[in-house]
């Protein structure tokens, strides 16, 4: 079993279906975080998921 997590840059006045907006239209844009705060995110994700 896998699951995927999606990382949602949500500002205090936007709504989560907002955000998933936002999200979608970066993806298609091009416009992503770079490496190193990729790697940020995932040893936190890791540290919160596994313990």
């Amino acid at each position: 079993m896998s699951y995927d997590l999606t990382f949602l840059n949500k500002a205090a006045e936007q709504s989560w279906e907002e955000a998933a907006e936002a999200a979608e239209q970066e993806e298609t844009s091009g416009d992503r975080p770079g490496d190193g705060m990729w790697s940020a995110v995932l040893a936190s994700a890791r540290e919160v998921l596994i313990g």
